[in-house]
């Protein structure tokens, strides 16, 4: 939800999220739109392609977090077991 994410954003400051999205290499990694708004249609743009990208080095567990963040996320993101 998008008020979780603007006081979560809010608690880990501009400084650091811009510096974890550079180490992400995410999208153009621009957060001038506010630490509370950049990622909603402002600052922060990304492509299909680059957000694929993302999502398979999210999966090989080739993104600079720990292993650990990475499955919640693989696990919090999951629709369907098969």
């Amino acid at each position: 939800t998008v008020w979780y994410f603007q006081n979560l954003a809010e608690s880990v400051k501009a400084e650091r999220m811009s510096k974890m999205l550079k180490r992400a290499q995410y999208g153009n990694e621009n957060i001038k739109g506010g630490i509370t708004e950049f990622w909603l249609d402002s600052s922060l743009k990304i492509s299909a392609d680059e957000q694929v990208d993302f999502i398979k080095r999210l999966c090989f567990n080739e993104l600079p977090f720990s292993k650990r963040s990475m499955q919640i996320v693989k696990e919090i993101s999951l629709i369907k077991r098969s």
